[in-house]
């Protein structure tokens, strides 16, 4: 009696634990959690777990028992012989009776209840039952907060769905569409959504939606989807909804439809890359058109690929060209692939999702006869020869020039002409085109060409047909014709190049021994004027005894005239070492500030304020401190360029001027006050040159001055000048003085490449002060 009260309690208190815990809000998990401690405590069970079968491997014997059977499986006396693997485990870590309860409601197994003793026949019947009244609670608790969740869930879940992109439908048992979002009103053209029928819109029924829900997919193209294609994935809500999810697939499937078209045309492939042309897709046969592997194609550059010596057309401007989605861009690419060189080819591209969609075709016949055709344009226009492009009815096509300058006729003119009508005899011709076209080609046939005003040239003519690069299949010819005269008359042109140059070489060695000669007879005239010079300064200055007035002045005439004639051999001498290319600069530093103090530019200056004249050296403050050059030959040209200033300028007076013109060279110009010069006679004296010297005459007007000087001194003043890299220029007005310029390098061994006449090309003439 005591024992069936202390059940009594037992049982009273369970349930007193159990309710609370079934009615309260808290967290599915701590309402497991106290529950089995609420059966661990009151019926003294040392492990107690409940568990969701989900999370139970399919390998558990036991618990796939109990969820097919939905009974409780106990075993009071565990041993190594029990029924099931999980058993053994049990009685391996000590315990010696179990139970196993589902959990059940609704007549869905919705958890299980394992419990463990370590004493032997601890479940017996009024416990299991005891125990089981309590379970059912929990299970019909669990089952209804895992419906609220999953209701909120599934809450959730459709909520985001129906604002996707992507169609969505809930479609109930009878096939009505109860709910639909906007990309599916708008993709699938429903007019009144929640009055069509599934049947109706997709094709399915109700039963078929329910079988797909099993985890299959499918295709379709809905009767009013515009002839677009979706997959679609099918969720069962319940027994009675079903909820649709399509995704548009019209691209790729396209895209497919496409691949399986080209896949057996080795010209033609499909290429898919991202947005910076990385490809993520190929067709099957691009291994055939780029040679290559698929497996090397895949996540391989694009640009890459491309030829680096060509403008990459895949730039900026391709981008904007497509910036809408139906944007279409076409235009070649010219890949450089290792395994077979350069490959051309036609694209035509548009947006594809995120990247691009190639449609590739090989180009490469196409550029083979766009690089003969090229190559055949620049025959015709290199040769010397006539050539004619002749079209397989016989007119001519393209002709070059020498075939305008020997006929006479413009190009527009004989373009459009038959080609019969350029031949005397027009059979011979169509005998010859008919062998060329079965034979290939005809050689040195000669024939008679009609010219402008029908004259008749004699000419040898060679036919070749151009199967190779002829378009929409007409066969063209191409005429080569040598004319005979004009051959004749270049080589009688030839024969008399070869005696004019001949004749030309003689002359140079003439002119050579003619300047070896001056060269030595100067050199025999400077010993015994140099004696005279001597001899003549011994007396002057009195060391063969006292001279009067009228004997200095003789002999000071004799000392002035041997000087005049030492400077005339000089200059005769310099001339011919510069004729023969004998003279070498000894290029140095030259300061250009401390040249003017130089004593023979300093006997200038005196000479110039002797006869009443102004003399100013001026060195810009910008100008280079130095420049390379030869200093004795750069006093040389100041001395001949200032001395003939003197010579021509009675009133005002010379100024020198040394100024910077560009980075590296600087501007020198002696610029006089004197009479000036028309423009007639100094293009004459800039022509003429060596021998030729001027004078002025009573009316200020220059005249020749035959006689009276060698004319020597600025053609040897030109051409010091020219060693230096410089070129001598000259402008000049009647009245108003004249400059005599030239731009010299400040390092003419660092513009060894540039010419002077190039150099004097670009000169702007200094205004005469």
């Amino acid at each position: 009696m005591v024992d069936m009260q202390q059940q009594d309690i037992t049982i009273s208190r369970f349930l007193l634990d159990v309710i609370p815990i079934a009615a309260s809000s808290i967290s599915e998990s701590d309402m497991i959690s106290n529950f089995t401690k609420a059966v661990s405590s009151s019926f003294g069970i040392e492990s107690v777990k409940l568990g969701d079968l989900k999370s139970v491997p399919d390998s558990n014997a036991l618990y796939g028992y109990i969820n097919n059977t939905k009974k409780t499986y106990i075993d009071n006396q565990l041993s190594e012989y029990s029924a099931f693997p999980e058993l053994i485990n049990f009685k391996n870590n000590g315990f010696r009776s179990c139970a196993v309860m589902p959990l059940i409601a609704d007549g869905k197994v919705v958890s299980v209840l394992e419990m463990l003793s370590k004493t032997e026949s601890k479940f017996g019947d009024d416990l299991i039952k005891n125990i089981t009244l309590g379970a059912s609670f929990i299970g019909f608790v669990l089952m209804y907060k895992g419906e609220v969740g999953r209701s909120i869930k599934l809450a959730t879940y459709f909520d985001a769905a129906f604002n996707s992109q992507n169609p969505q439908l809930i479609i109930s048992e009878s096939g009505s569409i109860i709910k639909s979002n906007k990309a599916a009103v708008k993709q699938f053209e429903m007019a009144v959504p929640e009055k069509r029928d599934s049947t109706e819109l997709l094709g399915l029924s109700f039963q078929r939606l329910v079988d797909l829900s099993r985890g299959a997919s499918m295709t379709l193209v809905p009767k009013g989807g515009g002839a677009r294609v979706f997959q679609v994935v099918v969720n069962k809500i319940n027994d009675r909804l079903v909820h649709l999810a399509a995704n548009d697939i019209t691209d790729a499937f396209i895209y497919t439809t496409i691949n399986g078209m080209i896949q057996r045309n080795n010209s033609i492939c499909v290429v898919i890359t991202d947005s910076d042309f990385r490809i993520s897709n190929v067709s099957s046969n691009a291994e055939y058109v780029f040679g290559y592997p698929k497996s090397v194609l895949a996540n391989g550059s694009f640009t890459d690929m491309l030829s680096k010596a060509e403008r990459n057309p895949l730039d900026d401007s391709f981008r904007k060209s497509l910036a809408k989605e139906s944007d279409i861009a076409s235009g070649s690419l010219t890949f450089e692939l290792s395994n077979i060189g350069k490959s051309y080819m036609h694209y035509t591209a548009k947006r594809f999702f995120d990247g691009y969609l190639f449609l590739l075709m090989r180009a490469d016949a196409e550029k083979y006869i766009e690089n003969m055709r090229n190559d055949l344009k620049a025959f015709m226009e290199s040769s010397s020869d006539i050539v004619l492009g002749i079209d397989n009815l016989g007119y001519i096509r393209d002709c070059n020039l020498p075939a305008e300058t020997v006929l006479g006729f413009k190009k527009e003119d004989m373009l459009g002409k038959d080609i019969k009508s350029l031949y005397k005899d027009q059979g011979a011709l169509d005998k010859d085109i008919n062998y060329a076209r079965n034979v290939g080609r005809v050689d040195n046939i000669m024939v008679d060409i009609i010219g402008k005003n029908d004259e008749i040239i004699p000419a040898i003519h060679f036919i070749r047909p151009l199967h190779s690069v002829s378009q929409e299949n007409e066969v063209e010819y191409l005429i080569i014709l040598k004319e005979l005269k004009s051959k004749r008359a270049l080589e009688e042109q030839r024969n008399d190049n070869r005696d004019l140059s001949r004749q030309l070489d003689s002359m140079k060695k003439e002119g050579n021994l003619k300047s070896q000669f001056i060269y030595n007879i100067s050199h025999e005239l400077k010993s015994p004027l140099t004696s005279i010079k001597g001899y003549s300064k011994l007396l002057y200055d009195g060391e063969f005894g006292p001279l009067n007035d009228e004997q200095k002045e003789y002999i000071k005439t004799t000392l002035d005239e041997a000087d005049r004639l030492m400077l005339i051999i000089q200059q005769v001498l310099d001339a011919a070492k510069l004729e023969a290319e004998k003279i070498k600069l000894d290029l140095r530093d030259v300061d250009l500030k401390t040249l003017g103090n130089n004593a023979s530019i300093k006997a200038l200056e005196e000479s110039a304020r002797n006869k009443g004249l102004y003399f100013k050296w001026e060195v810009a403050w910008n100008a280079p401190e130095k420049i390379i050059a030869d200093p004795n030959r750069l006093i040389q040209v100041f001395v001949n360029l200032i001395g003939n200033a003197i010579k021509f300028t009675s009133a005002g007076g010379i100024t020198v001027k040394i100024e910077p013109r560009t980075k590296g060279t600087i501007l020198c110009s002696v610029i006089d006050t004197g009479i000036g010069m028309k423009d007639e006679d100094r293009n004459k004296l800039k022509r003429r040159g060596k021998f030729y010297e001027i004078k002025k005459d009573s009316a200020n007007n220059l005249v020749q001055q035959p006689g009276a000087g060698t004319g020597l001194g600025l053609a040897i003043t030109k051409d010091l000048v020219k060693l230096h890299g410089g070129k001598l220029d000259i402008t000049s007005a009647p009245g108003k003085g004249s400059t005599f310029f030239f731009v010299l390098p400040i390092n003419p061994r660092k513009r060894r490449d540039r010419s002077p006449e190039s150099q004097g090309n670009s000169w702007q003439t200094p205004q005469n002060h």
